[in-house]
């Protein structure tokens, strides 16, 4: 539970998804559960807002700054040959994020349908533009347009990197 009405972090996802305008359908999609789990979520919202209408819904979390923090979302399909390997590379990001930004506060967590994979950071620190620069980077090191070296400073670290895109290939 998070903030002074306690919302959990997928009401919270919900919440900034409905402030965007995005039907239950679009959240339902983007979030990979069905509607009624949206609408679920989004009765949940309102009771704990004490709220009766998504325009209430919307303008109390603005007002109120309840959605203070980011998420960062990326959705990759990978083919069924690389998949594993693909999951593996996404989950070694919150490890080199905490090894280049040790004082970074956020939570990196992996989601899977079928063969799509959804990367899913969130920070309260207002620390967006180091985790997209790093993220960005990442993907630059994934795609070989940056080595591993050119991206980590420590030894170690390059070695780990290293071996984990060698085992994805």
């Amino acid at each position: 539970m998070v903030g002074k009405y306690g919302l959990t972090v997928r009401e919270r996802e919900v919440l900034g998804l409905m402030i965007e305008g995005a039907s239950s359908k679009a959240i339902a999609k983007q979030l990979f559960v069905s509607v009624p789990t949206v609408r679920t979520h989004q009765r949940s919202i309102y009771d704990k807002l004490g709220v009766t209408s998504q325009l209430e819904v919307v303008s109390k979390a603005v007002r109120e700054g309840l959605l203070d923090g980011y998420t960062i979302i990326r959705t990759i399909e990978f083919a069924p040959e690389h998949f594993q390997a693909g999951i593996a590379i996404l989950s070694y990001f919150g490890t080199v994020l905490r090894q280049k930004h040790p004082e970074t506060k956020a939570t990196v967590r992996i989601e899977q349908v079928g063969l799509c994979v959804r990367l899913v950071i969130a920070t309260t620190d207002n620390e967006e533009e180091v985790i997209e620069k790093t993220l960005n980077e990442y993907g630059l090191v994934m795609s070989g347009k940056l080595r591993p070296s050119q991206y980590l400073t420590e030894p170690q670290h390059v070695m780990e990197l290293e071996n984990k895109l060698e085992l994805a290939n």
